[in-house]
């Protein structure tokens, strides 16, 4: 029981996803009152409380969000998250990030009632969309001051990776016998996905070069430095101070 109860306490501190996890492992382990589960919880409750000191601690003082703010999550939601993952990298930034928006909630509607009727898949729909909100929302936490960073599609593919995989598990189960219809749509969406991905090329396209290995000379040496950064309109400002 050591041991495991040290994994949690090293994983737990280690960042904030163990606060979106948390449910899971609670309902797993409360289901039989034992002294390994009352601590497996109580060592999870414990890791949670300090991880939410901690982002308590951190917070700055929130602002009022803007129409350019929400739009600019849309964008993430609706045409980085959702269009990415279906239409590619350009088509989707070509529609308004409403409409994209407005078809990720079809698309989990149309999963979710797929799966009503089974037992086994909507438990298995009810852990796959919760693993997806849960590092949307903790990347969402992360890029608050500056969401449009993440708008670009070769911007932070890794923080969509494991929701991607999520969505394509979510339409495989839903592929029961019996249902030419709905096998035929789900098809089609699989082969977008897959589609999505080859003209993507699987990589991003390349940034520009900023000549960084010049700018960087300069360091230390003037006053007050500007250094152009990746992804395009980001910039470094280093001020120099000189010791009398």
């Amino acid at each position: 029981m050591g041991y495991d109860l040290a994994v949690i306490f090293v994983i737990g501190l280690t960042g904030p996803f163990v606060i979106f996890f948390a449910p899971i492992i609670i309902l797993k382990y409360c289901r039989k009152a034992n002294c390994y589960n009352i601590a497996v919880v109580a060592s999870t409750v414990l890791v949670v409380g300090i991880q939410l000191i901690v982002i308590s601690r951190s917070l700055s003082p929130s602002t009022e969000a803007t129409n350019t703010t929400i739009n600019a999550w849309l964008c993430v939601i609706g045409q980085k998250y959702f269009g990415n993952l279906f239409l590619g990298h350009h088509l989707p930034y070509r529609f308004s990030p409403w409409l994209m928006f407005g078809l990720l909630v079809a698309f989990q509607a149309y999963v979710v009632l797929q799966c009503a009727g089974d037992a086994r898949n909507r438990r298995l729909i009810i852990v796959f969309t919760y693993v997806q909100l849960a590092i949307l929302l903790a990347t969402f936490y992360k890029f608050r001051p500056y969401p449009e960073a993440l708008i670009p599609p070769g911007n932070g593919p890794r923080y969509f990776y494991v929701p991607y995989v999520m969505a394509a598990w979510s339409l495989i189960i839903c592929l029961a016998p019996g249902r030419t219809r709905n096998r035929l749509i789900i098809g089609l969406l699989l082969a977008a996905m897959v589609t999505s991905s080859l003209i993507s090329k699987f990589h991003s396209k390349p940034f520009r070069d900023y000549d960084w290995s010049r700018f960087s000379g300069f360091i230390g040496k003037a006053d007050n430095l500007t250094i152009p950064i990746n992804p395009p309109g980001w910039e470094i400002n280093i001020q120099t101070k000189h010791l009398d």
